[in-house]
């Protein structure tokens, strides 16, 4: 697989009426021209060293061209026209011949000359990068006398290289061809950001196995005695296979939707390569993550830290993703919002660490305590006379407009950054949970009505101010079963706890009946230890903790360690 070249796109470059004489060939140069269209293949490197007979130097052609926009979908360049590389250096020239020809040193001569497509004498008139993606020579009456074949494709572009390759690229920057070659028949890696159109795929290195994206938009996976796996979507409307910066390999339809995905998201995986052991592997630099449909077990990628002490820290420790209070709960509207620092909170600076390390698509899980029906007296902090599931929704709602402005208002300072999940943390005012504990032992259906009711106007807050946002909740497992929030369609973050057997051995939190709600998004471990404790039980255990918690099955759980507590995952 070739490494693509620079972004930076080539010029397309026209000779002025003072351009230098065109470069003539004849002899056994014409003897080389096929009565049949000429394949890419066809093509001859030459030597800056090669003599050919009949043809003469030309000057330097800098001062006779004028840069143009670069040769994409749709265009075209003509008798005397050409395309330069981005320094300059090279030039791709259509030459009156007919031939095609790259010369280095900025300067169409014979010393100069690098390659030649082999095509004098078929009446050529133009170079076109057609919109099926293929790069073809035309004569007057628009027939077809040569191709690069790498067709079909989408978004493709000409492009001459800094370093001298002439390259046909595809919409998603892979590149198809390279210098008279077919690349999208060989290559065994696919990077990041990069694509694959119906009919391309990747090849392993002995031949024997290909991933291939079908013309009806299917991914499957071949081997020498017939197919391995497929996605199962042919004709579902799949245009592109995308590896998305945020990990997760997609078939994408027209719209730009996902199909199909691996479920890597956030798990950072950057290269998709074809393996001579039958193996289509998603690597990302922890290691492998997926192969041939399935992901591979990696306990610590679906755990992260919650509280950590920084969270460019909880980052370049290695943890995968983040969860963070944005702010406590208030007596009284918006009833939460306690401790939020406009421009430098807690939950802004996530966002930033995220942006600014260049991680894009890693989860990040913004907490909020919300109060229940509160208000302030002279007695202090006292629950309202209305304590109705109505009084419940109107202060979920409050809250849900409150937050989901003050997360809107982070791109005022450059966050181009939104959480994952917007998570009603119900810790608040006047009995660190909201009033809605009430009854756990026996919960009536009054009581589970409020929580309904909250969650239901929480979701509404957030929607009505910016429906981009997702909701979630947060419970501990007595409150997910007594009040039924496995029926809620929020997604649910379940409060577990570590204790310790010793001042070096951890108790498991254990996972209660009834806790395996298709909501449940993570679990939230934080360690309740008694005295005396090992100064490092925690990180001397945190893999075996990362590794119960991934047994549960949930995406997006986190550790949450004593304060100042950091431990590199």
């Amino acid at each position: 697989m070739l490494t693509p070249p620079s972004r930076a796109r080539s010029r397309l470059v026209i000779a002025a009426a003072c351009a230098a004489v065109l470069l003539a060939s004849t002899g056994s140069l014409a003897a080389a021209a096929a009565s049949s269209t000429p394949t890419a293949g066809s093509s001859t490197t030459i030597s800056s060293t090669t003599t050919l007979p009949g043809t003469e130097p030309a000057p330097a052609i800098a001062a006779a061209l004028t840069t143009k926009p670069s040769l994409s979908t749709g265009e075209k360049i003509n008798i005397g026209q050409g395309v330069v590389s981005p320094n300059g250096s090279y030039l791709l020239y259509l030459e009156s011949t007919g031939d095609l020809a790259l010369y280095k040193n900025g300067a169409r001569s014979l010393a100069n000359l690098v390659w030649r497509s082999a095509t004098p004498g078929l009446g050529i008139t133009q170079l076109r990068m057609q919109a099926n993606g293929n790069l073809v020579m035309l004569d007057a009456l628009g027939v077809k006398k040569w191709g690069t074949g790498t067709n079909p494709s989408a978004g493709d572009s000409l492009i001459v290289s800094n370093s001298g390759h002439i390259l046909v690229e595809s919409g998603g920057n892979l590149p198809l061809w390279d210098t008279g070659a077919l690349t999208h028949i060989s290559p065994t890696t696919m990077q990041s950001l990069q694509s694959l159109s119906p009919g391309q795929g990747l090849v392993s290195g002995d031949g024997r196995f290909h991933a291939w994206f079908t013309p009806k938009g299917n991914l499957a996976l071949l081997g020498p005695a017939g197919e391995i796996w497929n996605a199962g979507v042919a004709g579902k409307g799949g245009v592109a296979l995308v590896l998305k910066g945020n990990g997760n390999l997609v078939i994408a339809r027209a719209d730009g939707s996902s199909l199909w995905w691996s479920g890597t998201r956030g798990l950072l995986a950057q290269h998709l390569v074809m393996q001579s052991d039958g193996n289509l592997v998603l690597y990302a630099p922890s290691g492998a993550v997926w192969s041939n449909g399935s992901l591979i077990a990696l306990p610590y990628r679906s755990v992260g830290v919650y509280a950590y002490p920084s969270p460019s820290q909880a980052l370049s420790d290695g943890w995968p993703f983040i969860g963070v209070t944005g702010a406590l709960g208030t007596c009284g509207a918006p009833y939460t919002g306690q401790g939020f620092y406009p421009h430098n909170g807690n939950d802004e600076q996530t966002g930033f660490a995220i942006q600014n390390a260049g991680r894009a698509g890693t989860p990040w899980l913004s907490f909020w305590t919300v109060s229940g029906p509160t208000v302030m007296t002279s007695a202090g902090c006292s629950p309202t006379t209305d304590q109705s599931p109505q009084a419940f929704y109107n202060v979920g709602y409050a809250a849900g407009q409150f937050v989901a402005h003050r997360i809107d208002h982070y791109a005022a300072d450059g966050l181009s950054l939104k959480p994952t999940d917007i998570i009603l943390d119900p810790e608040g005012y006047p009995d660190y949970h909201s009033g809605l504990d009430n009854g756990i032992g026996s919960p009536n259906s009054y009581q589970i009505a409020r929580w309904t009711q909250m969650l239901l106007g929480w979701q509404r807050g957030l929607d009505a101010a910016d429906p981009s946002l997702q909701a979630g909740v947060y419970a501990d497992q007595a409150e997910y079963t007594g009040y039924q929030l496995a029926s809620s369609p929020l997604p649910a973050f379940i409060a577990v706890a570590f204790g310790n057997a010793s001042s070096t051995t951890l108790i498991d939190p254990v996972r209660l009946p009834g806790v395996n709600g298709g909501n449940i998004k993570g679990f939230i471990a934080f360690f309740a230890l008694s005295a005396p404790v090992s100064p490092t039980i925690e990180c001397d255990n945190r893999l075996h903790a990362q590794q119960l918690l991934a047994s549960w099955g949930a995406p997006e759980n986190t550790l949450q360690f004593d304060p100042g507590v950091s431990c590199h995952a």
